[in-house]
């Protein structure tokens, strides 16, 4: 429903970049300057910023219910921080989505891999500047340099019992 807006929206150069598109986006919608942006708000500046949007109250029920508690999906809104969510939550799976279709063939893989990369790039500098553990590669899954070496095994030894290192020297 929201790749026309997403379309958009992953033009961004950095996080800090795309964090200031979805906040600026955030407060286009907030017409009331309530702080919080409700499905009327949400589906009237859709459709004025892109005249082909449809977006329905059974959209608004799928796409933002699961950023809300349960009493508040009908009534109040999204505030900044669920919309956020909601958004980035929006952007892996629009992602995902043109992803499956290069590795289906239809689409051109060499941009979609780029879009890719950008992607994990951007998910990895946001965990970063709010001081999250790296977890591209999580505790104890084999990193890139393991699994290149052939040594997949994440507690650091073999099948035989020699240790083996998990980073390079």
């Amino acid at each position: 429903v929201l790749d026309a807006l997403l379309e958009i929206l992953v033009q961004y150069r950095s996080h800090s970049d795309l964090r200031a598109s979805i906040v600026a986006l955030f407060e286009r919608i907030d017409s009331d300057g309530s702080g919080l942006v409700n499905f009327e708000e949400m589906r009237d500046t859709l459709s004025t910023l892109i005249s082909t949007l449809y977006f329905s109250r059974e959209d608004w029920d799928e796409i933002c219910a699961p950023f809300l508690p349960e009493h508040r999906v009908h009534t109040d809104g999204l505030d900044l921080g669920s919309f956020e969510q909601m958004i980035s939550h929006q952007l892996k799976l629009y992602h995902f989505r043109h992803i499956n279709r290069a590795l289906l063939g239809g689409a051109n893989g060499e941009k979609m891999s780029l879009l890719a990369l950008k992607w994990l790039l951007t998910v990895q500098q946001g965990k970063e500047e709010a001081g999250q553990e790296d977890m591209l590669f999580p505790p104890n899954s084999p990193t890139p340099y393991m699994l290149a070496s052939g040594n997949n095994n994440s507690g650091g030894t073999s099948q035989k019992g020699a240790s083996h290192p998990t980073t390079p020297a």
